[in-house]
């Protein structure tokens, strides 16, 4: 990805490499990249749980049937 010549931003899912010449705008890049990894910690989190919960409430609602 990258929107000017002289800046380039290579992602994956476990890794980065940001190239960008201008200090306030590489750190304003890192800093978008470290809320989207927490946001995704918090997603993984919300799917762990959500896994653990379903039997029990697919039983809950057979139960109910």
């Amino acid at each position: 990805m990258s929107y000017y010549p002289d800046d380039l931003a290579l992602l994956s899912w476990n890794g980065a490499l940001l190239i960008e010449p201008e200090p306030l705008a590489a750190a304003t890049a890192v800093a978008l990249i470290e809320f989207a990894n927490v946001q995704l910690l918090l997603m993984r989190t919300y799917d762990a749980e959500l896994d653990t919960q379903l039997p029990q409430m697919y039983q809950r609602i057979a139960r109910e049937q």
